[in-house]
């Protein structure tokens, strides 16, 4: 729930009831709903004599940060994983202004579509604010932060890297492919010097080649293992 849009119904006996709890500016009228945040949800759910769950309102107003802070202000975390359909369609409409038509789809082929409007759109400004990517501009990617990390994340005491482990993996394996097929070329001299410059391993030059390249294969690939 901390990570989804829910929606929360005002079901107090006031004629207009101010959001006190969370101070996101949101007022609701008898019976209304606005969308919220779970984790801001949870703080509101908790005065069961004024608020409840309910099914998100694409009529209402929908909110994702305390202190007067609406969804369009800033959305720098979610977690599509943790949405509904109808959440995906709701966070389509309202933050990038498209609809997204949930017939005949998948959650997890609408929540692809999200994460395709969420990479080609700034998450920070509303549409009509937008701006040319500054020098350094990244592309937007998701990533579920606690409160505490997303607090030193927006105060700039912390900065998210990505690092490509992937990428890393397939360039380590295709150095290590080539490598062995440097090997298939290689004499006696070379194959001991390479064994013992590279991996620090002594090999005896009195074995056949061929037992001399099967056993630098097999250091090749252990290394490459490790």
């Amino acid at each position: 729930m901390d990570n989804a849009i829910v929606g929360v119904r005002y079901i107090g006996k006031k004629d207009r009831q101010e959001d006190t709890v969370c101070k996101t500016g949101a007022v609701w009228l008898p019976g209304q709903v606005h969308n919220f945040a779970g984790g801001l949800a949870k703080r509101l759910i908790q005065h069961t004599d004024s608020f409840e769950l309910a099914d998100i309102d694409m009529d209402g107003q929908t909110f994702m940060a305390a202190g007067k802070t609406k969804a369009r202000a800033a959305v720098p975390y979610i977690n599509l994983s943790a949405m509904s359909p109808e959440q995906l369609v709701h966070m389509a409409r309202f933050e990038f202004n498209r609809v997204v038509n949930p017939e005949g789809k998948s959650v997890d082929q609408l929540r692809q579509e999200v994460q395709s409007l969420m990479v080609s759109h700034s998450l920070d400004l509303a549409e009509d604010e937008r701006k040319e990517p500054a020098e350094g501009y990244c592309v937007p990617m998701i990533y579920q932060a606690s409160p505490e990390e997303a607090a030193a994340l927006r105060s700039g005491l912390a900065v998210l890297r990505v690092v490509p482990v992937v990428v890393a993996e397939e360039q380590e394996a295709e150095t290590a492919d080539s490598l062995v097929a440097e090997v298939m070329a290689m004499d006696k001299d070379d194959l001991v010097a390479l064994a013992l410059d590279r991996y620090t391993v002594k090999l005896d030059k009195r074995k056949s080649i061929d037992d001399l390249r099967e056993q630098v294969i097999e250091i090749i690939h252990t290394a490459k293992d490790e």
